[in-house]
């Protein structure tokens, strides 16, 4: 048998939601879109739809296809900007006393992998897509908040620790978008997170990361989506109101009954 299994979708219509045709204005060439964008992000673009409805596809769909992967490579760029001068030794490294914010990437990969995992046994490729735009928009939240932690000189624990957890991360993103975007994901494996000359599609699919003594045992996925929550909803209450992000509060009121969490983070 060629394959095992194949997922399909009902129509492919363009973006405006109308069937394409042979001839007219609404017929587009796969190897003129090939090579304006590439067929990694013609294979993210598909690999992204809902089988169960229509297909859209066009410049824009395209376009934003490419923007999401490039989210991917910014983070990838940054990782190696600052490895290629310090030269961290991340796979024989033994993080201790981690940062809150590590222990939450390092649970978020966890989660990532598990998730990724469940949605191609259950051949979802557009779930897998999903979860890594959300992913790397957190990973990129990650690389804001700890920039600074990377200017360090020397070989301090604290940057060691934020070059591990970043790491992990990124490898995960790249195993898991290799079905997707194989030359892509190539790329990244050869020039960051490649093991001997071992092809990333070779490679085994990443496993949770067991965290030792107290660390193994703090959950701070809950807490930390709750209070982007609050940041969510106070961020609409300033648009509706047409107060500027920077423009600081007096007071700020969340009513809720996670008394625990918003003491923590108060």
């Amino acid at each position: 048998a060629p394959y095992k299994n194949v997922v399909g979708y009902s129509t492919l219509v363009d973006e405006d939601g109308k069937k394409f045709s042979k001839t007219g204005p609404r017929k587009i060439y796969i190897e003129d879109m090939a090579a304006q964008y590439g067929t990694d992000v013609l294979r993210y673009t598909f690999a992204s739809a809902n089988p169960t409805l229509d297909m859209r596809f066009g410049d824009s769909i395209a376009e934003d296809a490419k923007r999401r992967l490039l989210a991917i490579w910014n983070a990838y760029v940054f990782y190696t900007t600052y490895a290629m001068v310090d030269k961290p030794d991340v796979k024989n490294y033994q993080p201790e006393n981690l940062a809150p914010i590590d222990l939450w990437l390092i649970q978020l990969t966890n989660q990532y992998i598990q998730a990724t995992r469940t949605a191609y046994d259950e051949y979802k490729t557009h779930q897998v897509v999903k979860l890594t735009d959300d992913f790397v928009e957190d990973i990129s939240n990650y690389i804001r908040v700890n920039r600074r932690r990377y200017w360090k000189n020397g070989e301090d624990q604290d940057k060691m620790n934020a070059y591990w957890c970043l790491f992990h991360a990124l490898r995960s993103v790249v195993i898991a978008i290799t079905p997707l975007v194989p030359s892509y994901a190539q790329y990244l494996w050869e020039n960051c997170f490649g093991e001997g000359e071992e092809p990333v599609m070779l490679s085994s699919y990443p496993t949770p990361i067991k965290l030792k003594g107290k660390d193994n045992k703090i959950d701070l996925l809950k807490d930390v989506n709750f209070v982007k929550q609050i940041i969510s909803l106070g961020l609409s209450l300033r648009s509706e109101n047409q107060i500027a992000i920077k423009q600081p509060l007096a007071k700020l009121y969340v009513k809720t009954d996670c008394v625990d969490i918003i003491n923590v983070f108060s």
